[in-house]
Parts: C-alpha cells; sequence; structure tokens
C-alpha cells in the first residue's frame, strides 16, 4: 500500500507574478483565473468549465465540472517520479476500506506520469491519477474521480492541464503580506457565527461591488462594543475597505445613524479573518443586482 504524503501549503502568500492569485483557503475560483503557490512553485490556470475553491486540511485545491460529475482535486506531492511508478500498482489508501487502484498500463514520460484507477469499494467510480515533477524536486498530483462510462473522456483535457501547469522555483514569503482587503471583502457575504455549538447566526453583512451594504445585526458582535450607541435589526448604507497586508478597515455609513460612519478593525491571523477581533465567515453574496 502507498500513503502519498501531501505537503499542505500557507496561501496568504505574496504576488511575485502580477497576472496571478496566490491561492487562499476557503476562496472559490472560476475557470480562467490563474492561480499560484510560492511555496510550491506552482502556477496553473484553471481550465474551461471547471470551477472550485482552497482548501486547508486536505488537497491544495479541489475543482468541479460545470457539466458533469466529476471532481478534480490538485495536491503538492512529496516522492519522486520513479517511486510513484512502482508504489502505484499497490494502492492509494484514502481510507478504512477504501482503496484506489491502478487498471492497465502505467505512463511514463519524461517529467510526468499517468495512471487509469478504479476505486476498489465502488466499480460505478473511476478516474486518473497524473504527477509531475519540476527542475527543483517540487512535484504536483491530480486525482480525477467521476463516473466510470464516462471517465475516459476527461484524460487528454487533464493531460493538457498538467502540460501547462508550471513547477517554478519555490519561494518563502510573508503570510498575508498583500492581503488586499477591499479585493478580497468586495461582493462577499460575511458573517459570524454567536454559537459554534449551534450554528446561530450572529452579524451578518453583504457587501455589493457598488459600495453598498446590507446587515442584519444582532445584540452581540462587532456592533456592540466600546461606547458607541448600540443598534441591531435591518440596516442598508455604504461602506469602503482600507488596507493592505495582515491588517485594514471596513468603514461602515449608516443613512439611519444620520450618516454616521463606524470604523472596524480587521485582522489576518492565521489566515482567517477577524473584525474587531471576531472571527468572520466568507461566502460570495448572492444578493447584489
Amino acid at each position: 500500500m502507498i500513503r502519498f504524503t501531501i505537503t499542505f501549503f500557507l496561501f496568504h502568500l505574496i504576488h511575485l507574478l502580477a497576472a496571478q492569485e496566490v491561492i487562499q483557503a476557503g476562496k472559490m475560483y472560476q475557470s480562467g483565473d490563474q492561480l499560484y503557490v510560492p511555496l510550491s512553485g506552482i502556477s496553473m490556470t484553471i481550465p474551461p468549465h471547471w470551477r472550485g475553491y482552497g482548501t486547508r486540511e486536505t488537497e491544495m485545491l479541489t475543482l468541479n465540472s460545470d457539466t458533469s460529475n466529476a471532481t478534480l482535486r490538485i495536491f503538492v506531492v512529496q516522492d519522486n517520479l520513479v517511486s510513484m511508478k512502482s508504489a502505484l500498482p499497490k494502492g492509494i489508501v484514502l481510507g478504512p476500506d477504501v482503496e484506489i487502484k491502478t487498471k492497465g498500463e502505467i505512463t511514463f514520460e519524461e517529467n510526468m506520469l499517468s495512471a487509469e484507477l478504479y476505486m476498489s469499494n465502488d466499480p460505478n467510480i473511476s478516474g486518473y491519477y497524473l504527477a509531475k515533477c519540476g527542475e527543483f524536486g517540487n512535484c504536483v498530483g491530480f486525482l480525477l474521480s467521476t463516473q466510470s462510462k464516462t471517465h475516459t473522456r476527461y484524460f487528454n483535457g487533464l493531460k493538457q492541464l498538467m502540460l501547462d501547469l508550471k513547477l517554478e522555483k519555490p519561494s518563502i514569503s510573508t503570510v498575508g503580506a498583500d492581503y488586499n482587503w477591499a479585493k478580497e471583502l468586495t461582493n462577499k457575504y460575511i458573517f459570524h457565527y454567536e454559537s459554534n455549538r449551534t450554528g446561530t447566526l450572529g452579524n451578518q453583512i453583504w457587501l455589493c461591488p457598488d459600495g453598498s451594504f446590507t446587515a442584519k445585526i444582532k445584540r452581540k458582535g462587532m456592533f456592540n462594543q466600546g461606547q458607541q450607541k448600540k443598534i441591531k435589526g435591518n440596516y442598508s448604507g455604504k461602506y469602503r475597505i482600507e488596507g493592505t497586508g495582515l491588517e485594514g478597515v471596513l468603514i461602515l455609513s449608516f443613512p439611519k445613524l444620520n450618516g454616521e460612519e463606524r470604523i472596524f478593525k480587521t485582522n489576518l491571523i492565521n489566515e482567517e479573518v477577524y473584525i474587531e477581533g471576531i472571527k468572520y465567515y466568507m461566502a460570495i453574496n448572492t444578493k447584489c443586482n
């Protein structure tokens, strides 16, 4: 059996190429987005008809097809191609009684290998494993899973994606040094939980691209700290966001409060967003026109 050791990297890192975006855990990505992971030297473009999100605890990136039930997981591998080719026929263990087996010949071409796969516990699921290594010893793996009756149609596109992916010299940079608060929070739905145990939502804010916001404000949370007038209920108004790096500010203007502005300090801590010391979550805003 083989258990590939996948190295999980920090994602909020400094941009080294202007056209690319550094992968961020939890952020959604669309086809055409150009992504970069400095600590592994990986740069790639998400292919047409695929979208997904950066992950932290498992793969580097999880993509799903817009047109079918297919999932592509992209991750960094600490291994070499010769070792991988030798170990793959023994299987890839995913969990208890769940194993990926190879089917047919393992193809080995220069700096890339590929293998057809099937699931040991589900004959209806098949896919491919591809791996590529760069001149600096950095390697990346693809794991595609989909329905067995259609999986072969993905191979050519998957191979081309791997060929186009670049493995450059890894670099070390300051976590969050280039975090652009305006870019990351605009057009987002941000929220926190008053109780993580029960999933009780606290404050919710929808930030639209035109600079307007709507909010549902509860008693607890960032709005009711300090000596300012306590507010709760539904509000709308204008906002602006300032700052680059680990700290920034979110400024909300409330027409209901005679245009009063409230300034909230934002922090990036361990790749997570905090507003006035409270952890907030982000999702795509679906309320804006």
